[in-house]
């Protein structure tokens, strides 16, 4: 995805119904980075943020919805000095669900929980290009 804000690197996140149903969402996707699938949280989770408004979507089999996640670049954010981290992975919640998903990520993140540099939007309908 490009990246159109200085110190900001956007990422897709796509959701796609590997079910046999319909299935619906509604909201925002809980998001954080992780040691390892299954592991630790390393620093603040995403905030929610975005213009687009809250609607269900409902995803036939094999259909999907995305969601946008806005990381800022800690390298340049002299909040973070000293609390930089090596990302592996992110860890994802669809919106109504307890259960995470996980994907590959690898860049440097902030370990300080007090200070959030992410953000992600609603879900919306089909794929990101």
């Amino acid at each position: 995805m490009a990246n159109g804000a200085a110190g900001t690197i956007y990422y897709a996140l796509d959701l796609t119904n590997v079910s046999g149903s319909t299935c619906t969402l509604y909201g925002y996707p809980g998001v954080a980075f992780v040691t390892a699938p299954h592991g630790s949280v390393i620093g603040a989770p995403a905030d929610r943020s975005g213009i687009t408004p809250l609607a269900t979507i409902t995803l036939a089999p094999g259909a999907a919805a995305h969601a946008t996640l806005g990381v800022s670049d800690v390298l340049i954010s002299n909040n973070c000095i000293g609390h930089q981290e090596q990302v592996h992975w992110v860890q994802v919640y669809p919106p109504g669900t307890y259960t995470a998903l996980y994907g590959p990520l690898n860049m440097l993140g902030c370990a300080l929980r007090s200070l959030v540099t992410m953000h992600v939007s609603t879900v919306s309908a089909g794929w990101v290009a």
